[in-house]
């Protein structure tokens, strides 16, 4: 399965706006553009003179927003897409957050028009990176045109109500408006309305493509999909080994060795569940066995070496002999992968997405970048004409 850049941009507005926070709840996104904006020498021709940081030549200039967003009307066309069009309004949002952002992560003093390469300021490298966010966005908005996705009464109804609880959360509108744009750069209602819009379409999209859970995807092109990313699953019985005087690891080697008796003299027709019984009466993986009753789906990174390495030399509907790791015996039941399970190493980072959701949320994500590839971008004069580094530092 091909590894992709998440593109959860209207689940991170959305919330973002919700907070009152800048535009991404994590640092991720900035980073992965300050690592590019500095790989910029690999792409592009570089001056003779040496190349700073932006930081290292620090404006103490307090940036008036205000100012910047005056440069246009907000409603002015920045970029043409044909059927749709990216606004002045729209494409400042993300350069407000990105900029802010930035200032954050620097202390405040960055220099805006230092040069990266001739004649490419970090300025315009935010521009290029706020206007490659805002097309990522809009993709969305194509993929839904060419899907035929748009919003039911019923969930236009939905939006008000959101808006209407955000207004309840600031006590007024008024005061919403003021926080929206003091905290986020979004300047009025009907962009907040699109927003949160967008949200929802984006879970239409999704429910269109692979419906509300992934269920749309067969085991089969699952199985297809994850055929190179090393997936494995299993169920255990295991049994700790203790104490310094040998006691408790000799009772446990005992008590293990009799349930291995037991499951290799099984003569029944439903050894899954005997295995099962089995280990959640004599198993000791309390917290395993409460947060993955059906078994573990991992790769081999995320489990311990003896507990991969034994998996992946079985066959499935195959059993272990009793291994030892460091700290216990186990008995070990390779199962087939079920895609409605978490996987250990999404669990681990605190994502509770099922493997099928997963995927379903990966191939959206691809689907994303197909279509901004597929826009017919058509750059403004008034696009052409920004000059982002003056606006920043207070220029004419």
């Amino acid at each position: 399965m091909k590894k992709v850049i998440a593109l959860s941009l209207i689940v991170v507005i959305f919330a973002a706006i919700i907070s009152g926070c800048a535009a991404s709840d994590s640092h991720a996104d900035v980073f992965s553009y300050l690592d590019s904006a500095m790989d910029l020498e690999q792409s592009t021709v570089i001056s003779d003179t040496p190349v700073t940081t932006p930081w290292e030549s620090p404006s103490s200039h307090v940036i008036d927003f205000d100012e910047v967003f005056a440069v246009f009307p907000p409603e002015t066309v920045m970029i043409d897409l044909g059927d749709l069009s990216l606004t002045w309004g729209e494409l400042f949002f993300y350069i407000y957050s990105n900029v802010s952002e930035l200032l954050a992560l620097s202390g405040g003093t960055i220099s805006w028009s230092t040069e990266l390469s001739d004649g490419f300021t970090f300025a315009d490298s935010v521009l290029e990176y706020s206007t490659e966010y805002a097309l990522m966005f809009k993709s969305i908005e194509f993929g839904a045109l060419e899907l035929g996705v748009s919003l039911s009464a019923e969930i236009w109804d939905l939006v008000q109500e959101e808006i209407d609880q955000m207004i309840d959360i600031y006590g007024s509108e008024e005061e919403m408006l003021r926080s929206i744009w003091t905290n986020n750069g979004c300047h009025s209602l009907e962009l907040l309305e699109y927003f949160i819009s967008m949200y929802h379409i984006e879970q239409l999209i999704f429910n269109e493509l692979f419906g509300a859970a992934g269920e749309k995807l067969s085991d089969e092109q699952l199985l297809d999909i994850t055929a190179d990313d090393g997936y494995m699953m299993a169920m255990h019985i295991r049994r700790v080994k203790d104490d310094d005087d040998g006691e408790e690891e000799d009772a446990a080697i005992e008590e293990i060795e009799g349930l291995f008796d037991q499951l290799t003299s099984y003569d029944g027709d439903d050894f899954d569940q005997f295995f099962t019984d089995l280990m959640f009466e004599h198993s000791d993986d309390s917290s395993g066995l409460g947060a993955f009753p059906l078994g573990y789906l991992f790769t081999a990174e995320h489990m311990i070496e003896e507990f991969s390495e034994t998996t992946a030399a079985l066959e499935i509907g195959e059993f272990s002999e009793v291994v030892e790791s460091e700290n216990a015996f186990h008995i070990i039941y390779r199962l087939p992968i079920n895609f409605d399970v978490i996987p250990l190493g999404l669990f681990m980072q605190g994502v509770y997405n099922t493997l099928r959701l997963q995927v379903a949320s990966d191939m959206l994500d691809s689907k994303i970048v197909e279509w901004q590839i597929g826009l017919e971008v058509t750059y403004s004069t008034e696009y052409e004409s920004l000059d982002l580094a003056k606006l920043l530092e207070g220029g004419e």
